[in-house]
């Protein structure tokens, strides 16, 4: 059980800890502080650029980010040994290693010490993975056959990143007998540098039962691929794909599941009597990117945009299934919609990961995002997806990303700037924020909500005070702290838990509660997540490290 779990149930029972001890936490104190400069409720106001700071990406964990298509397609794989079960699987294995055999793809046995660490793939695999340039991993799975005179092989390619399936190949095989001239050699597998010679008197030999090599082909083409999807308020959209000097036409909207090569592409939006639109894209292999385009005079069109993290949950309107996510709906009538967002757990079924209301009027632009499961290392693709934006009360800046969440602006009055997150479905849900405090550090993470109730922790320098507003007006006292251990440094993870069913919601640092109190007024309501600084921290300098958020049903399950 986490300790802020554990505090919880205490304050249930004994509330009187609370008022008595004050944060009484080990790993934080609470100060008096004489002030707490800006605290006042930021102005969210949007900004149209999505411009990354010249640094974007430098520092990217993701190694299967590349600006541009690979040469040739590199599979790992580690050998396949079944204990007690004699050789058939391994045979079989290896013909399919042969048939894995294409000229454009090379194929790489793992190194004995990292055979463990590669299902799923870890980061102790991932400099190897990354020097080799490596784009899938290879498991193979044998089922057989009762009578042991056959099977299945189970070819599944894994992202050599965060272990996500590209797919799958089901290959069956069955047990023959061949005769064999004494005088000749027999059969021959070769794998790498071995070779396994088959006859009679050794090994079996395995056939394969319709082996499909365009199958094959089109499974291990998905690892250096992604696709695009593209929608617009305006069927007259065009688009083009600009590479270099090289221009691709790809028609009107809308566009679905358009497949590039993985790499770093630009975008243009055309449309008879409006200014062309340029955007960046980043296809990422085994992703969809999904891009929506509105116009200025689209106002008079109501549109509802429902998002979610990871992408693929369906997505009801007063139980009318409108699509997977990312849904775009631009013919939206106006009115009142009960939204819902369900993911598959097989067999035709779907289990509802999060409820919303939603007033929808005419001529508005609604749009919701469900982070079912989120976990974003600030690399330079964050602004890819229609999750987050930039904002500014007042002049302008891009969000760097070269080195964990940062910031650059020339804007010098001290305005709240940074990154604003659609509005959220909200539900119970578990966020967590590794933040670095430093000289100078200011960063405001939290929720927002200009109609409602907003509840934010300001970190200045090495201090953490909690605001909370109703509407525009800061409610005191303000509570502040400092953390007292040392454990990871310069970074301490701020928390964010909230509990439809209890009614609560809860912040912490470094596990400890700072905050706990009523969750009613977030009930219906619909707030941002923020990520905001000053002027004067927004130069380049890593705010934070990674954001972790989960909502709905299993917020703690792995």
């Amino acid at each position: 059980m986490k300790q802020s779990q554990r505090i919880r149930i205490l304050a249930g029972l004994v509330p009187a800890l609370l008022v008595l001890f004050g944060s009484g936490c080990r790993s934080v104190q609470e100060i008096n502080l004489a002030d707490v400069p800006h605290a006042r409720l930021p102005v969210i106001r949007a900004l149209a650029s999505r411009v990354v700071g010249s640094g974007a990406g430098a520092a990217s964990e993701d190694f299967k980010l590349r600006d541009a298509p690979t040469d040739r397609i590199r599979i790992v794989y580690r050998p396949l040994r079944v204990e007690g079960a004699g050789t058939i699987q391994e045979v079989a294995f290896l013909k399919l290693r042969v048939l894995l055999s294409f000229p454009d793809v090379e194929i790489v046995e793992a190194p004995a010490e990292l055979a463990g660490q590669l299902n799923p793939p870890g980061p102790a695999a991932w400099p190897f993975l990354k020097e080799k340039r490596i784009d899938a991993i290879a498991r193979v799975t044998p089922e057989m056959a009762a009578d042991g005179n056959g099977g299945v092989l189970v070819l599944t390619l894994l992202d050599p990143y965060d272990g996500a399936e590209f797919g799958t190949y089901r290959q069956s095989f069955r047990v023959v007998r061949r005769s064999y001239d004494r005088n000749h050699q027999a059969d021959f597998y070769r794998a790498s540098r071995r070779y396994q010679f088959l006859n009679e008197r050794s090994d079996p030999m395995v056939s394969f039962v319709d082996a499909n090599t365009d199958t094959v082909m089109a499974l291990l083409k998905t690892t250096v691929t992604g696709k695009l999807t593209v929608q617009s308020t305006s069927p007259e959209t065009q688009v083009v794909l600009v590479r270099g000097q090289n221009r691709v036409a790809l028609g009107q909207t809308p566009i679905s599941g358009h497949v590039l090569p993985e790499g770093r592409y630009q975008l243009q939006f055309s449309r008879r009597g409006q200014d062309t639109q340029t955007r960046d894209l980043q296809v990422r292999a085994g992703r969809t990117r999904e891009m929506f385009v509105s116009w200025p005079d689209d106002r008079a069109i109501t549109t509802l945009s429902l998002l979610s993290y990871p992408p693929g949950q369906r997505a009801s309107l007063d139980g009318v299934v409108r699509g997977t996510t990312p849904v775009y709906i631009t013919d939206l009538v106006p009115g009142s919609y009960n939204v819902e967002f369900a993911q598959s757990i097989g067999d035709g079924r779907f289990g509802v990961g999060a409820k919303a209301m939603l007033e929808v009027a005419a001529g508005e632009q609604r749009s919701r995002v469900f982070f079912r499961k989120y976990n974003e290392t600030f690399g330079s693709t964050l602004l890819d997806g229609d999750a987050w934006h930039l904002t500014s009360e007042e002049g302008s800046v891009t969000y760097d990303g070269s080195d964990g969440l940062s910031f650059r602006t020339e804007f010098g009055a001290p305005v709240w700037m940074g990154l604003a997150s659609r509005r959220l479905v909200f539900d119970d849900c578990r966020m967590e924020l590794e933040a670095l405090q430093g000289p100078g550090n200011v960063l405001l993470f939290g929720l927002l909500a200009e109609d409602g109730e907003s509840l934010l922790v300001k970190l200045a320098e090495t201090n953490y005070s909690v605001l909370r507003f109703v509407g525009d007006e800061l409610q005191r006292p303000i509570r502040s702290f400092v953390p007292t251990s040392q454990e990871n440094g310069n970074m301490h993870v701020i928390g964010i838990e909230y509990s439809r069913t209890n009614s609560t919601i809860e912040l912490t640092l470094d596990g400890d509660t700072i905050y706990e109190g009523s969750g009613a007024s977030f009930v219906g309501r619909a707030p941002r997540l923020v990520l905001l600084t000053l002027p004067s921290s927004a130069d380049g300098r890593p705010l934070a490290r990674r954001l972790e958020i989960r909502t709905g049903p299993g917020l703690y399950d792995e």
